[in-house]
């Protein structure tokens, strides 16, 4: 199977929790965040 980019949505709060302020954008309330898996096994 192909690895597929892992996607969800966290809130502000989520994201300043995981150290994530710089992604946070003024008038967003959630953000998409992508996680890329890498090929090697």
């Amino acid at each position: 199977d192909r690895c597929r980019e892992k996607r969800w949505w966290l809130s502000k709060r989520q994201l300043l929790e995981l150290g994530f302020e710089r992604m946070i954008s003024k008038d967003a309330d959630m953000v998409s965040a992508s996680e890329t898996c890498n090929s090697e096994t």
